[in-house]
């Protein structure tokens, strides 16, 4: 290994989220590339009390192999650790790496490609705390030496020969940033399934999370990924890879990630699918998104820029509040809340069997919706303003339970509306299970209401509802008197 004598300013310029490994430390030395042996550290080998610390130049493809399982507290790539002009450099896992700590990761490119590969077959990457991948701005001095501080960072290499991970872990946060360096911050994943506690945070625009990375060489790659949330302003992807002369069939890859927030989070950056033809082999990709969240009164709000949206889009529990510039192929709710918030982009096929579906600026369009259970929900302030957030079913409404559909009104006090005009709030092209020439309040019945009744009628394709003031007492009791009395009737009748 060489070391460079200038690298020792580089701890003078380190990476905005950078802090320091937790003591006592080990630091590999690459006399060798046997993770196991002492004489690779400078301080005997690195456990789940010693930290381990890579901080200077490496030239040889292959960093170092690790054979059964390795423990470490903090694992460190930072203050000065560089790659050399090779671009891609390995440490090989044949087994397990465990960080009892944190996992942080910087480097200095000589290339202006490649980086860090963590590469086995079947293994395993377990990270208790969190795991920070950041870009580094570079000092004069490194300058001379070096072209540029971006990071991309592989974990699982997926081929015929060196299939994904099988899991990969992260207790804590999953942090990919540029800091304050113009340069970019990628991180790939290849692996069975994928874990992260706490946040995938992609806090700029140049950070990128390939969730699945592969080349075309299996017929079939899907990874099952749970995360604690999503923010920031990155890019989430599923991308292939070429390999000269390897390609050997239409692939398919699959990501399916489910979150499970026990907080509120907001993700303004976008989703893209990497396909190409390699040797005349094509790939198609998926990304299938699951809210499902810990805390049922977490919020992920989605809105995403760019040409892409998610493949298809489920709700479970907690809130998802999505915006999309495309359609995905299908939309579920069975429990928990789905909010559109782009009115401009008709999404696909939405089925409901429990929880909430609405609406916000201006109102959402799918192409059916298909109906067993749950609510339709409208913010207040909509029919205040006298223009509710609309719901349009391009085609078919079909209600295919006996219930009444609750139409919920979000604790709107509309007193002040009492008198006032109908106002639409559903529109489809056609309806299955329900007739537009019977009362809609057969159909139709209001929750979250105060100080008013709802009255539902149909205007052609239309449902409206207009509000009425709500009967005294005594007027009431009238009212359901004749109701039952005319029930009585006609069960004599028949």
């Amino acid at each position: 290994m060489k070391i460079l004598p200038y690298l020792t300013i580089a701890a003078s310029a380190l990476p905005a989220l950078a802090q320091t490994p937790t003591s006592p430390e080990t630091v590999w030395l690459g006399i060798g590339q046997d993770w196991s042996l002492d004489s690779n550290w400078s301080a005997g080998l690195p456990s789940d009390s010693v930290s381990a610390v890579f901080n200077s130049a490496v030239n040889n493809g292959t960093i170092a192999n690790i054979n059964g399982d390795a423990y470490v507290n903090d694992l460190y790539f930072y203050d000065g650790f560089a790659l050399g002009s090779n671009g891609n450099y390995d440490i090989n896992i044949s087994g397990s790496l465990n960080v009892a700590g944190n996992f942080y990761y910087a480097n200095l490119r000589t290339a202006v490609w490649g980086g860090l590969r963590l590469a086995g077959t079947g293994s395993k990457l377990a990270i208790a705390g969190d795991a920070t991948f950041e870009a580094s701005s570079l000092t004069e001095e490194q300058s001379i030496a070096y072209n540029n501080g971006a990071v991309d960072v592989q974990i699982g290499r997926a081929a015929s020969y060196n299939p994904m991970f099988s899991e990969i872990s992260i207790g804590g946060n999953l942090n990919i940033s540029t800091g304050n360096s113009s340069y970019s911050a990628k991180v790939s994943m290849a692996s069975e399934t994928v874990n992260i506690g706490g946040v995938v945070n992609l806090a700029n625009s140049n950070s990128t999370f390939a969730v699945l990375r592969a080349t075309l060489n299996n017929p079939e790659y899907v990874s099952n990924q749970t995360w604690g949330g999503l923010t920031g302003s990155g890019i989430v992807m599923v991308e292939a890879a070429p390999w000269s002369d390897n390609a050997r069939y239409d692939s398919v890859f699959t990501a399916n990630i489910t979150l499970a927030n026990k907080s509120d989070q907001t993700f303004t950056g976008q989703v893209k699918y990497v396909n190409i033809n390699d040797g005349g082999y094509v790939n198609t990709s998926a990304i299938h998104l699951t809210m499902d969240a810990e805390n049922p009164s977490a919020t992920q709000t989605m809105t995403l820029g760019g040409s892409a949206g998610f493949t298809t889009v489920s709700v479970k529990n907690g809130t998802l509040r999505y915006s999309a510039p495309a359609a995905s192929e299908t939309l579920s709710v069975s429990g928990g809340k789905l909010i559109l918030t782009n009115a401009s982009v008709a999404q696909g096929d939405l089925a409901m069997s429990g929880g909430a579906f609405g609406a916000e600026n201006g109102g959402a369009t799918v192409k059916s919706l298909a109906w067993t259970g749950g609510s339709l929900v409208f913010g207040a302030d909509g029919f205040c303003d006298g223009l509710p957030d609309a719901i349009t079913v391009e085609g078919a409404f079909s209600k295919n339970s006996i219930d009444k559909i609750a139409v919920d009104f979000s604790g709107l006090d509309a007193e002040s509306l009492i008198g006032e005009g109908p106002m639409t709030i559903l529109t489809a092209g056609s309806y299955e299970g329900l007739s537009t020439s019977e009362d809609a309040d057969e159909y139709f019945t209001a929750i979250n209401l105060y100080n008013a009744f709802a009255n539902f009628e149909w205007d052609g394709n239309s449902l409206t509802v207009a509000f009425s003031q709500v009967p005294e007492p005594a007027e009431l009791a009238a009212v359901l008197g004749a109701f039952a009395l005319f029930a009585a009737i006609r069960r004599r009748a028949k």
